[in-house]
């Protein structure tokens, strides 16, 4: 299907935490995601002004969506686990990354409506 992003933030789990959310303006936030049935994907559009390109495949595992990456501008080809919810024509993806001795925990969240 073809999804609209509604909103993305970014949660940093510092003390206290600081959230960072982008909402949808058409201009400078907004990313259009399709999810093909033949398992592949793509997720184009800008984030707070940045352009964001990215495909591969996609399968899904109880709550689990699993994207892996081979085409991005954002980043290296990855693999990236997700926990979704869909609900009627809201799909919402989060990914918890843990602290590490570097860096404190993140909280990834991207609402979608199916179009």
């Amino acid at each position: 299907g073809v999804y609209e992003m509604s909103s993305t933030s970014l949660t940093v789990q510092s003390t206290p935490s600081q959230t960072y959310t982008f909402n949808s303006d058409g201009s400078t936030t907004y990313v259009t995601m399709i999810l093909g049935e033949s398992g592949t994907y793509s997720f184009q559009g800008k984030i707070d002004g940045e352009d964001v390109n990215e495909g591969g495949t996609w399968s899904t595992t109880g709550n689990k969506l699993t994207l892996v990456i081979t085409n991005t501008t954002i980043g290296e080809p990855d693999t990236e686990i997700w926990d979704y919810t869909l609900n009627g024509n809201s799909l919402v993806w989060t990914m918890n990354v843990p602290e590490t001795d570097d860096t404190y925990g993140l909280v990834y969240t991207y609402n979608f409506t199916k179009q």
